[in-house]
């Protein structure tokens, strides 16, 4: 069964989050925070929402951790982030919450595989973590 990743960006919750909800029905997903350092030294971000975001993402990944996951972190360039991660699972289905509070799909890795788009529906899943991510 192929690993859902799903990727959190901003909106850093389990409940009401399509990407997670969809990527839950189609096999065992890897929570992942991608902070980006250029991001973050942008002239339009600060240390308060830096602070703020931080904590958030560590009250997420204890909420992941009650329910008997773990929320892994990774800090650098997201494409050097997704091909690491390529390189350990291989290939996966990348999810990301869109603006639209719709859920994003694309599939990553393999050789044959395409990349597709799918739109899921807004609602609360239960998640489950993939072994072999340290």
């Amino acid at each position: 069964m192929k690993i859902q990743v799903v990727w959190f960006k901003r909106d850093l919750r389990l409940s009401d989050h399509a990407a997670l909800a969809e990527a839950a029905k189609l096999g065992p997903v890897l929570p992942l925070i991608m902070v980006e350092p250029e991001y973050w030294q942008l002239p339009d971000t600060s240390a308060r929402q830096w602070e703020f975001w931080r904590g958030c993402i560590l009250e997420l990944g204890r909420e992941i951790a009650a329910q008997g996951g773990r929320l892994v972190i990774r800090t650098g360039p997201a494409t050097d982030i997704l091909e690491d991660l390529h390189s350990r699972i291989g290939s996966f289905d990348l999810w990301s919450q869109s603006k639209l509070g719709r859920g994003v799909m694309t599939s990553l890795g393999g050789s044959g595989d395409s990349s597709e788009l799918r739109v899921g529906e807004r609602r609360t899943a239960i998640i489950g973590l993939s072994a072999g991510i340290k």
